[in-house]
């Protein structure tokens, strides 16, 4: 335990050393702590004098001028300068920091930036002035700062922007105006032509320009979110080409034009979350797009209609788009079929029982799951006049109390492939080729409903009856595969307990009289030569011939 609380106390001590090591100095004035830390940028030109300044409290403006004029020895490369009370900014304050190339002002009581501030800062990369209670930001505000890349006025009370605010910032590349009071967007940013990243969360936006975002063509994240906005202008992101990142969450909006995303073929990530949509035919047009995009489904939630209330906007649109394509299939209609929509699972079942069809429908509606032809005048499955990518979503197929005679013509089909369920029950099925059952095992098929036919009970049987015993979890109603009534005793018996004698029984064959002189001849044959054998072997012994030879000797 002393072992890991001294390795411990080393560490701490190491980490401790090595943080004082960047320490330039520490001091106290103005009531302000100011702590010097040296950066050591080697691409600098006199790296070992690059610094960065952090001034906190009291009158640390006055702090950190009185710092960097007394020292120059050092480069103020990077400066922070927060809770202070200072409530201006101007350019006799910011010219004492023209080295500064990263600026942080943050948390101060800033409310005013004077005309020509920054004039002296032309190296400023990053400036920060989020935390303030700057509540509008004047004309050329932050003119003079040519490389400025990145700019935060998060966390103030901005009401307004005037036009030319941005005026002269043609590098900025991430501005965030985020938790502010905006309650409208204008066309404030028509200067920033290389701007990537526009943060306008947390406000209050009821309205934006339609040519609020023309001119930021290469922005690639744009966040709305948290607002008040209720409609989106059409085209207002028409020329965000690159744009990648939107974020629409928690406003108040109803619904979007179909033109909304037109322009935007880069775009990836879309927040549609915790608005208050109202999922009608108007939403239709976003179907394809929502799709094809990675969105936040899961928070994006229908308010309307009460129907589709607490189902996602996908989800939802999904529904109105089976719903479209019911209407407009020509097998849905009072008719002909009864097409019922599941709307959790997003499927389609066909109804076209009783209608006295006598072949497959040729079309179905797109997500048709389950396909019911019960009590129809269908003889044939031949498949050949039916649209095939209508059917490839069929996995249930009931065509109990037809007039089915052969199965031929679902042979090496697909449909065979994608059926689950496939229900044969009373037809006029008398066999159905083993070639074409191999086919049905293939598959995924796990329900077969083959009972109520005159199934042919002979010597062809007997291969049927082992695909039904081989096959006998997914063979349903075993009992009711039974022998048609024509065959003889076992007319009405179950298939699988009959033996494959009685299926197939050997016939009786009458002994011919030819075979049996034949047979007789083959004897006498045998033994002459088994006589003439033990002779001659005797005859080798004893020198003796047989006495049959003796006798005439």
């Amino acid at each position: 335990m002393l072992v890991q609380f001294f390795l411990f106390f080393v560490l701490i001590a190491a980490a401790y050393s090595e943080d004082s090591e960047n320490i330039c100095f520490s001091k106290k004035i103005h009531n302000s702590e100011c702590i010097c830390e040296s950066l050591l940028l080697e691409d600098h030109v006199d790296p070992d004098a690059t610094s960065k300044l952090t001034c906190k409290n009291g009158d640390a403006f006055q702090a950190a001028i009185e710092i960097v004029q007394a020292r120059n020895d050092l480069i103020f490369l990077n400066l922070q300068i927060s809770d202070s009370d200072l409530e201006s900014i101007g350019h006799r304050i910011l010219k004492n920091f023209q080295a500064a190339e990263h600026l942080n002002l943050s948390e101060n009581k800033i409310s005013l930036i004077e005309k020509d501030a920054f004039r002296s800062m032309k190296n400023l990369q990053t400036l920060d002035l989020s935390s303030n209670s700057l509540n509008l930001l004047q004309e050329y505000a932050f003119m003079h700062l040519p490389h400025l890349k990145n700019l935060s006025i998060s966390n103030n009370r901005l009401q307004s922007i005037e036009i030319k605010s941005f005026y002269d910032l043609l590098n900025l590349e991430h501005l965030d105006l985020s938790n502010n009071n905006l309650s409208f967007v204008d066309n404030w940013f028509a200067p920033l032509k290389n701007l990537k990243v526009l943060i306008l969360s947390h406000n209050e936006i009821r309205s934006i320009a339609n040519n609020s975002f023309s001119s930021i063509i290469h922005l690639i994240k744009l966040d709305i979110s948290f607002n008040n906005l209720k409609v989106i202008p059409s085209l207002l992101f028409y020329r965000l080409k690159n744009l990648n990142f939107l974020s629409l969450a928690m406003n108040n909006l109803e619904t979007l034009d179909e033109n909304t995303f037109k322009g935007n073929s880069m775009l990836e990530k879309v927040n549609l979350t915790g608005n208050l949509w109202v999922c009608d035919k108007k939403l239709l047009p976003l179907h394809d797009w929502l799709r094809k995009y990675e969105t936040y489904k899961e928070g994006a939630i229908c308010a309307e209609p009460p129907e589709l209330h607490s189902y996602t906007i996908q989800h939802a649109l999904e529904i109105l788009y089976l719903e479209r394509q019911t209407l407009e299939c020509p097998t849905c209609n009072a008719t002909m079929c009864n097409c019922t929509i599941s709307k959790d699972k997003l499927v389609i079942t066909v109804d076209c029982s009783n209608r006295g069809l006598t072949r497959l429908p040729e079309v179905l509606p797109h997500r048709t799951k389950a396909l019911n032809l019960y009590n129809n005048k269908i003889r044939s499955l031949n498949i050949d006049h039916i649209n095939i990518s209508v059917w490839l979503d069929v996995s249930f197929l009931y065509l109990n109390n037809n007039i089915i005679d052969s199965v031929k013509g679902l042979e090496g089909s697909w449909l065979l492939k994608n059926l689950v369920a496939l229900h044969l029950s009373n037809n006029r099925l008398t066999e159905i080729p083993i070639h074409i059952l191999e086919q049905i095992r293939g598959g995924l098929l796990d329900e077969l409903y083959l009972s109520g036919n005159p199934w042919t009970c002979d010597c062809n049987t007997v291969r049927f009856q082992a695909w039904l015993q081989d096959n006998y979890r997914t063979v349903r109603n075993f009992d009711g595969i039974c022998c048609s009534k024509d065959s003889g005793v076992y007319a009405n018996s179950p298939i699988y307990r009959l033996k494959k004698s009685q299926l197939c029984p050997q016939q009786v064959q009458m002994v011919n009289p030819f075979d049996v002189v034949n047979g007789i001849m083959a004897v006498i044959i045998v033994l002459i030569m088994m006589k003439l054998t033990v002779d001659y072997i005797l005859q080798k012994r004893t020198g003796k011939l047989p006495r049959f030879f003796s006798l005439n000797w």
